[in-house]
């Protein structure tokens, strides 16, 4: 839960809080989720007025509570569950939504239908409307005065059989009326018999069919009395009609944005080394000291750093101190956090720096430039207690005359076997390399990257992960060249106060760059008539008129004003401003310097 307590009204936007921190754990657009008498409330933020009082979007609807527990939950945070839920139960829309259209296949088309089966199979067969239309068109009265025509025939072949038998025994004692009798006795018996089974089976037939219709009509308004479409989600309604939200994503197996974040490997903010710029991990960025948003993809990453989870400083400070590029700024600028410079890339920057552990003292968020321990010495001769140097001999480098102990100098101008001491630790190991301005191990080249976010595959064609993290390997390439370009073209505009320079004079001044920088420079001066700023270019008739601002190597940018004249008239001058007489009155000038180098 979020420290502090609310107090809430009933039809009231203003929320209260006890012991809060609204304004650094919430912005415009999160939510706050706090449960009163067993409801659970998600209300979203309008504004923090402070940290003990914000104004919601609409009013509390609830009961008034004094001393509620509750829970920062910012948007980012709300529209990714959204989101994965939404992905998630579309299948299970997809499936639920296939057991509908059977139903309605079932209830209402004619003739055979085809259902889908949950393994995407289909099967074929009537439906119930087809087999109510079937007992439809059967006449029960018709098959019932069939059903008595047959019991009926088979009482009168009954009946004929007793008057054969008489027959055949009056005609006893004639064999051959008898014979025949006897034959036509027997057919008639046979007859009968099968007029009797078929009645019977006539009207085993209607009662069965009587059975199966009146099951068929029971089945049909037991499944019409179960459907209630009350309970079917409406599309336009994007799940905000599921009665419980949090049950839904518990039975659909949704991940937690903690679980979604850690199936990416790793932990937000995490920084570490890889080995290819143009081919970062997804959700990751070069930690070049550039600027990122503060929402969006970097939201998560901006929220780890104001918990308290990375060292920070302020934008002054990192500019200022080179040690302090191992830090994060929180606000930049307006919306934006400043990155860790763990490249050297921003200028003045401390050059391809390696991590180390910090020794359970160092400061967590510092650099540390390149250092070795100093290497002394000292060497004197042994024979006769002479020494190698006289005390005005010329060092050089890494060496010095010690003036702390004086011994007996080599005699003679013309001894010849004197020779100069050298020093070179390249000597002794290879390690020592001529030109090197850093102390550094053997070491491999590649890239310091954070971690903003957690890997996740989102549903559709369309991987916003990959996409996110290739927007920002072209934002961290455009950064690195600009900050590259940045370094070649620059521009200052140099004001010169009193005293003004007076005419036939050369003035010096700094050059903004470096004074061994080249520089293009456009003096102007302000004309006191005009009240404007006007060009002075350099003209000739019989004298000088005019002022050059101008480079000059080693020494800064030289102002050089003519003998006669600030500027001429800008009809034979040709400056930017119109005025017909010679400008000779001192006053305040300036200079636009621009740098461009290769």
């Amino acid at each position: 839960m979020s420290a502090g307590t609310l107090t809430l009204n009933n039809n009231s936007p203003v929320v209260g809080g006890t012991g809060t921190s609204f304004a650094t754990d919430l912005v415009s657009g999160d939510f706050i989720v706090v449960v009163v008498g067993g409801v659970t409330y998600t209300l979203p933020v309008l504004e923090v007025n402070s940290n003990t009082r914000l104004t919601l979007v609409s009013n509390y609807t609830g009961p008034r509570q004094v001393g509620a527990a509750w829970q920062a939950v910012p948007r980012a945070v709300q529209n990714q569950i959204t989101a994965e839920l939404v992905a998630q139960t579309t299948a299970a829309l997809r499936g639920l939504n296939y057991d509908k259209q059977n139903w309605q296949a079932v209830f209402s088309a004619s003739g055979d239908i085809s259902v889908m089966l949950p393994d995407g199979s289909t099967f074929a067969g009537p439906s119930w409307q087809s087999i109510k239309d079937t007992l439809a068109l059967i006449d029960i009265t018709a098959v019932t005065a069939l059903a008595n025509q047959v019991r009926t025939d088979a009482q009168q072949v009954a009946t004929d059989k007793g008057t054969a038998q008489s027959a055949a025994q009056a005609a006893s004692t004639d064999a051959s009326t008898a014979s025949s009798a006897k034959t036509a006795a027997v057919a008639a018996k046979t007859a009968a018999v099968a007029a009797k089974t078929a009645a019977e089976t006539a009207k085993t037939a209607a009662v069965s069919a009587k059975t199966d219709a009146e099951a068929a009509k029971t089945a049909a308004e037991a499944a019409a009395s179960s459907f209630h479409p009350e309970n079917l989600l409406h599309k336009d309604q994007n799940l905000d009609d599921l009665p419980d939200k949090s049950a839904a994503r518990s039975h659909l197996d949704v991940y937690s944005k903690a679980e979604t974040d850690g199936k990416g490997g790793g932990y937000i903010g995490q920084s570490w080394w890889h080995d290819n710029r143009a081919r970062l991990p997804d959700g990751c960025v070069a930690a070049d000291g550039q600027e990122v948003d503060q929402v969006g993809p970097f939201a998560d990453l901006y929220a780890d750093v104001a918990a308290g989870n990375r060292p920070t400083t302020d934008e002054a400070t990192w500019w200022a101190d080179v040690t302090k590029r191992n830090c994060y700024v929180l606000n930049s600028s307006t919306g934006k956090m400043r990155l860790p410079d763990r490249n050297g890339v921003q200028s003045g920057s401390i050059k391809a720096p390696v991590m180390r552990g910090d020794s359970g003292t160092l400061v967590a968020g510092s650099m540390q430039k390149s250092g070795v321990p100093n290497i002394t010495g000292r060497a004197t001769a042994t024979e006769n207690n002479y020494g190698f140097l006289n005390s005005t001999a010329i060092t050089e480098g890494a060496f010095a005359v010690d003036q702390s102990v004086k011994y007996t100098n080599l005699a003679g101008s013309s001894n010849t076997i004197g020779r100069a001491l050298l020093f070179n630790a390249k000597l002794s190991s290879d390690v020592f390399t001529d030109g090197l301005t850093e102390v550094r191990m053997n070491s491999l080249v590649g890239c310091a990257i954070i971690r903003y976010a957690g890997r996740a595959q989102n549903a559709g064609s369309l991987d916003a992960m990959t996409l996110s993290a290739r927007m920002e390997s072209i934002n961290t390439d455009l950064l690195a060249k600009n900050v590259a370009t940045n370094a070649r073209v620059g521009y200052s505009l140099i004001s010169v106060g009193t005293p003004y320079p007076a005419l036939n004079s050369r003035t010096v001044l700094p050059n903004p760059f470096g004074n061994n920088v080249p520089v293009w420079c456009m003096c102007e001066i302000f004309h006191a008539t005009l009240n404007k700023w006007v060009s002075t270019p350099w003209t000739y008739v019989t004298t000088s008129l005019g002022t050059l601002a101008t480079y000059s190597e080693g020494e800064g940018i030289v102002i050089r004003t003519a003998q006669s004249a600030y500027v001429q008239g800008s009809s034979n001058s040709g400056s930017n401003q119109e005025f017909a007489n010679d400008y000779k009155t001192p006053s305040p000038m300036r200079i636009h310097v621009w740098k461009v180098t290769a």
